[in-house]
Parts: C-alpha cells; structure tokens; sequence
C-alpha cells in the first residue's frame, strides 16, 4: 500500500507548479470512479475506473460512457496494496453485476465490438468463464441475482443482441440505412405502427427475455421461463424470485396533469419457484411502482400498486405470503404511499420491512395537509412514528445499530422504536452500504458510529471527500477523495491501516482552476439565494472580466460551489472551467422560480437579474458585456430571456426546447424507428404539464398558454445575436431549433444554427467537442458591448396589422 504522506504529494502540488488553465484537452483526458463492490465476506474489493473519454472505441454513445469507459479494478482486502485490473487486458467496456453468495465468484458484462457477454470470475485466481449469452442491462432494473455459489439466474436478450439500454443510443445509426434499403428494393415493408384506444394492441409486440440459470462451475445453461420482463428480485432465502413483466399500455389520466408516474406500460409481478420451477401471476391486475421489497426471512414480499383502472393517486401498500397462493392484501389502506418524482424521471414510493413488520412513508388519505410521515402499519392499523419531528424525509435506510434510520434535514434519526432517537446530527453524512456517518472538519473528516468513532481522515489543503462507502460487514471503507484541480484517489480504510490504492486525473496536477467566489442576494420574492461566480484562474492585474451566465431553471446551489463544474467532472457542455480558463467570468444563479408564465416573464428572468446585480457589484465583471449560455432547459431559458430587454449583449442556447407545445407530440430518432420498445408518450406530457414546463394542461386546453411561454413564439421580441446548437438524435427535437432559426431568419436577425450530426443531448465525439468550444469562444469574442442607450422596451407579442405588399 502507498503510504498516507505519498498520497499527499500526489494530490497536492504546490502552487507553483500549477501553471496553466484547463483545456478541451484536459476534459478528452478526464478518467475517474465509479461503483465500488465489496463481497459479502469482505474477502474483495472490485470498483470502476473511467478510462479517458478519449479512450471510449465509439464516441456516439455519451450517455453510455458508464460502460464505454468501464474498467474493473480489484484489492484483496487480507493482504491489500495497489489495485490491479481484474482482467488481463486494458479495453474499456466492462462492467460488474454482482458477487455471488459466498464472494468467491464475480459476474461480469462485456462489450466486445457490437457483441455483449456474461462472464464470471474466480476471485481466487482471477479466471474468467464465459458465455455465449447476453445479459440484460440497465443502470435503473436488476437483470441478474446470484442464486448460490455457483447458480446464478439472469435474463438474457434474445439472438444474443445488446441490451436495449446500450444498443438505444446508436439504433438509428444501425436501423436508418436498413429501412430505406428496404423500401429502396420494394420486396418488403419498412413500416412501424402504434395504436391508441381500441388500437392500443396495434403494432410489434414487445420483445421477450428469457429467464436463464447459469452453473458457473460446470458452464450448464438452462432456460426456465420467457416473457418480457424488466427485472428481477431474488428473495434471501434465494427459494423465490420475483419478476417484473412489462404489461399493456397504460392509459393516462384525464382529470390531473400527467406526472413521471404515469408509465408508458404496466409493470405486473409474476413469482417464480427456483425449487419447483413453477410460474405463478398472484395479481394479474396490479400495476406496480418502483422496486418490491422482501422480508427479511422471504416469505413475504411489499410492493406499491394501484389494480385495474385506480389512479396512482389510489395507489396502496401490499404484502404477498409467497406459498399462501393467494390474493396479495392491502396494508393499512386509510394511509396512501407519499410518490416522489426524482430528477433522473423515475417515480418511487419509500417503505421498508423491520422485521416482520412494514413501514411506510406516506399520508392519510382524509387528510388535507401535503406532509409526509413514517407510520409502522399492519393489515388495519396505522401508527405514525415521525409526527413529533420537525422534518422528515423519505429517504431510509438499515445501519449498524438501527434497521430504519431516516435522513432528514435536521440530522438522521433512528425510527426502530418510539419517540425516535437521533443518530447524528445535521452535516453528518451517512456511509454508503449502511457503515458510519462521517462529518468534515478543517483539516478532515471525522468518523461516527459502532467501530469507526473516533477515526479521522486528514487531508491536505484544497482537497475533499467525496463519499465514503462500507463494506458488507462495515470492517472497511472506501474514502472518495478529490482536489480542487480535479485530481482523485481511492483510499482504502482497515481496521488497522489506512493507504491509497488508485489515483486519477494525474494529468491535471499543473491546472490552475477557476476561482469560485460565493454570492448571496435576495431574489424579487424577498427570499435569499446562493450563486457562484467563478474567475478566471489567474489575476488581472487592471480592469474587469466580461461575464457569462449559465442559467438552468430550478437549480439552486449551497454553500459549497457546484460539484459537477470542477475540472475533475468531464462536463462538456456549459463549463465554467473551459470558459474562465479562456478569461471569462462565469455565473451559475439559483433559479428556484417555476417558469410558469401567467401574464408575465417567467419568475426565472427577475432571479437572473438580482444574481447579476450581485456578481457586477463585486467590482469584478464588466456589466457592458454579459452573455448567456444555456443548455438543456438552461437553452430554453436563454431564449426566453433573450427575448426580453438587452442586457445581455450575446446568446447561446444548446440542446434547448423551443416550442413547448411540440414536447409532447414529438418521437424521438429512436422511439420512431421502434415505438414497440417504450413509447414514452406520457414521459413527454409530463414534462410540459407537471415536470420543468409546469403548465399544468396539456396544449389544447390552453394554447395560448403554451405559446406565451414558447421562444419560437416570442421570436420577434429577440433582439442579441443568438447561436443556436442542437443535434439530430438530441430528445430535445432538432425541429425546435431549426424553427426558431427560422423565425429569426425570417427577421433578418442575427443568428446561426450548429447542428451536429450522430450527437445526443450533449456533444461527446472529440472533434465536435472541439469545434463546438471553438465556435462558443468566437461567438463570446465577437460580444458587442451594451450602450448606454439601450432601447428596452419589448416589441409586441403579435405581427403588426399591416398586410404584406402582395396581400390581395
């Protein structure tokens, strides 16, 4: 093992050394970690290292460089040092599943080419058995469960194809040429169909996995059963597993605003006896959400569902015997699970089993109040566990020492018995895996709870942590550490040492990153906000900076700057780092505002305003040059602002929705080429109803609405010169941009559009990555200066009454 002090000198270069700012190059080249396994016996560590982007074998997959980059390391945690590659070679692409029950064994998915295989490694020496099968996968469903040692049970994709998760992102560039060949030579169809109503059946059915034991020792293949299933959970007993079914389509509500929980599908259970191998469907009218939870002795099982027509609304807790062969029952149903949205579109309700009983985050359904509370329920009973406390929090998870320990704003507490017992106190940070808190000091952080109180960390000036994760027992922690240059290390905690086992971003140990500097102001509602406003790395020795700001509305930032803009993220599209390193200013506002426009601007464009105000009253920025760049919802915002006033002297806007009546009836690239695989119509409409669009009904009930809060609409209001980027696989629909374009061309306005073609939501192939940061920093350059005269004054929403000269 590295001793401690060398970790020091890896991480921490003197100033001195650090000489020169942070490039596109530096980004191509950024490498870090990502999910760290320990065996159940403590026995291995096995964790992911990113290679560098430029080192992915195809670059049109970015959303997919989880995989792409994929390296798997290992340390034997009995006579730990350097990590080493679990495999012999060095090509990225390799991801883990899981170790099997006693960790001897480790299953494995790799990306060959186009091919993707199961494979399964001996811990002891390192060998691989492969198979000529391809696992599912997908970051968000579990695909694959260890039965035994040896017995492992997986769903495997049919004509052994990618999964679809992976193979999704490059469909169109594998499907386009074959349907038009097709159509080219005449002797077949090259056609799609999809259905509504009495036609909802309408079109390919959808594709089925087969459910299929693997033997690791003897390399036995056995199909069990198949069907189209999304997922998998294993009961403890490893006797039963549970199985996701993909059911019809769901129909979407006519009496509220479409939400994230409105699937495109229902998702039934089915229970399959891995003993008797027998199939049984115990609801075929269930409709479940998020993930099912077993007992802990796995005669039982929990699960959210609504039955039939319910709404999510009327969705209930259920618990299921396994061998009673019977109807599942409702759990306390005078107590409706709570449904939190989360950013990444998924929508979960929270409960967990303590013991034999179930707890459940959720509300009465009489009530009025919009709060949530933990109640311990049984079949007729509710009993609230967190009324007494001032804040709560769905978010619950098993530690040493406590079953159901709640993380809330106010500390972690401990819900195993009444009144509640606090566990730590706000700014601690739970442990991944259940092991100790930890909290930062000024030099450090410091460990709390069972073996690890009283345990600190020391780390050099300009570094942090990241994350702590625990191991299986708690008998070893893995330290996520990070500099303020982006460079990164793996520190491996035992009962009796502590050392470094892997390193990153070496490359960026002479980068001198941007300067953030904390803001604070108060928005037009009187509620205060934090904004960060990052410098250039190296002082001016006379005059200001001119300024970019990157609004995105909804963020809001913390007393910490933003972790996804330091030079050890990889971000590509609107980075601080890249455009202070070329001497600009930057500022990343909170935006709690909805954008809901009702008669006015959206409440995002005041906040911008104030945030501003604070960054020109720093003496710093040169409040005659401000630009805007927006990506994503933040490209929407930059068209929205851009046409009102004239501030701002220059804008970009990447990757944005233009017209928000265009979301909801829009395929994407891939979704036209196969509607069968998930036609996420009502993902589409909830983004504009209840997600960032917030307008509450969809375009027909209120087209006005909708044409108010659209830039394409508002097109003859924009006055500064506006790039536009957009990509021809971007869910963001290219016809959006290319329709504002052309609303500004049809002015006369100065405009350009940059499309890029085989991209994504964000541009990742290296030498796009490149032309689009040139083209960025031509466009700042060429920012005029505000006058003194600025005419603000808003053109009208609607043309003039003057007919066109060949009006008849």
């Amino acid at each position: 093992m590295i001793p401690i002090a060398v970790a020091a000198l890896l991480l921490g270069p003197s100033e001195a050394s650090a000489a020169r700012s942070y490039t596109v190059d530096d980004l191509l080249r950024t490498e870090g970690f990502g999910d760290a396994l320990f065996d159940p016996q403590d026995r291995w560590l096995v964790f992911q290292r990113f290679a560098p982007f430029s080192e992915m074998n195809r670059f049109d997959k970015l959303s997919r460089a989880s995989v792409l980059r994929s390296l798997l390391y290992r340390v034997d945690l009995r006579s730990p040092g350097r990590a080493v590659p679990l495999l012999p070679d060095t090509e990225p692409g390799t991801i883990a599943y899981g170790f099997s029950t006693d960790g001897s064994r480790l299953a494995i998915g790799r990306l060959s080419g186009d091919q993707w295989r199961l494979g399964v490694v001996a811990m002891a020496d390192g060998a691989v058995r492969w198979f000529d099968i391809s696992p599912d996968y997908t970051p968000f469903n579990t695909t694959l469960q260890w039965v035994s040692a040896d017995e492992l049970v997986v769903l495997a994709v049919p004509g052994r194809e990618q999964p679809w998760w992976l193979r999704s992102e490059g469909y169109p560039a594998e499907i386009f040429p074959k349907r038009w060949e097709a159509t080219r030579r005449g002797q077949e169809p090259a056609v799609t169909v999809v259905g509504s109503g009495h036609f909802r059946k309408s079109g390919s059915p959808p594709p089925q996995m087969s459910l299929v034991l693997v033997n690791a020792a003897s390399g036995h293949l056995e199909t069990l059963f198949a069907g189209p299933f999304l997922s998998m959970d294993i009961a403890p007993d490893h006797r039963n597993l549970l199985l996701i079914e993909r059911g019809e389509p769901a129909a979407l509500p006519q009496d509220r605003p479409v939400s994230q929980m409105d699937g495109p599908f229902r998702q039934v259970p089915l229970l399959y006896d891995l003993h008797r191998r027998k199939i049984a469907r115990p609801c075929a009218d269930c409709d479940l959400l998020g993930v099912p939870n077993w007992s802990p002795d796995g005669k039982r099982i929990a699960f959210v569902a609504r039955r039939g027509r319910q709404d999510w609304l009327s969705a209930n807790l259920w618990k299921l015997a396994v061998d009673s062969h019977g109807e599942p029952q409702a759990v306390a149903s005078a107590v409706r699970p709570v449904i939190t949205e989360f950013a990444d579109g998924t929508a979960r309700a929270a409960f967990q089993w303590q013991g034999n009983a179930l707890l459940l985050f959720g509300r009465f359904a009489s009530s009025s109040s919009q709060r949530g509370d933990w109640y311990h329920v049984d079949d007729r009973h509710a009993v609230s566990l967190t009324s007494t406390l001032a804040h709560v929090s769905p978010d619950i998870m098993s530690m040493e020492g406590c079953v159901a320990a709640m993380t809330a704003s106010d500390g972690v507490w401990c819900l195993d018995e009444w009144p509640p017992r606090s566990l730590f106190e706000a700014g601690i940070q739970r442990a991944k895996g259940g092991g100790p808190g930890w909290r930062k000091d000024s030099d450090g952080i410091s460990l709390i709870g069972g073996r690890w109180s009283g345990r600190q960390i020391t780390i050099d000036a300009g570094e942090h942590i990241e994350a702590v994760d625990a191991s299986s027992t708690g008998s070893a922690l893995l330290v996520r550490r990070q500099t303020i240059r982006g460079v990164k290390a793996l520190t491996l905690m035992t009962k009796s040492d502590t050392a470094m086992i892997a390193t990153a971003n070496l490359h960026l140990r002479d980068v001198q990153p941007a300067r953030p500097k904390h803001l604070t102001y108060r928005l037009p509602d009187g509620r205060e906000a934090t904004g960060w406003l990052y410098l250039p790395p190296f002082e001016k020795e006379t005059g200001t900076w001119p300024l970019v700001v990157i609004p995105y509305p909804g963020a809001t930032y913390g007393n910490d700057a933003p972790a996804g803009q330091g030079p050890g993220f990889g971000r590509f599209h609107t980075s601080a780092q890249l455009l202070a390193g070329h001497g600009y200013a930057v500022l990343l506002p909170s935006l709690p505002s909805r954008p809901l426009v009702k008669g006015g601007p959206p409440g995002f464009v005041g906040d911008v305003d104030r945030a501003v105000d604070a960054a020109i009253a720093t003496g710093l920025v040169d409040p005659t040059r401000i630009a805007l760049w927006g990506h994503s919802f933040g490209g929407y915002a930059v068209a929205m602002m851009a046409a009102g006033g004239c501030r701002y002297t220059a804008a970009i806007a990447s990757a944005g929705v233009y017209d928000l009546g265009a979301i909801p009836g829009t395929f994407g690239p891939t979704t036209r080429l196969a509607p069968e695989r998930n036609l996420a119509i009502g993902y589409n409409f909830a983004w504009a109803e209840s997600g960032q669009g917030g307008l509450g009904v969809p375009p027909w009930n209120d087209p006005a609405l909708y044409a108010a809060a659209s830039p394409v609409y508002l097109a003859d209001r924009i006055r500064l010169p506006l790039l536009i980027v957009a990509a021809d696989r971007d869910p963001a629909p290219l016809q959006g941009a290319e329709q504002l374009f052309s609303a500004l061309f049809r002015q006369g306005k100065d405009t350009e559009l940059v499309t890029y073609w085989g991209e994504g939501h964000v541009v990742g192939s290296p030498a796009n990555v490149r032309d689009l940061y040139h083209r960025v920093f031509s466009w700042l350059e060429h920012m005029p200066r505000r006058t003194a005269h600025c005419d603000s004054t808003p053109l009208p929403l609607a043309f003039r009454s003057t007919p066109a000269p060949n009006t008849p």
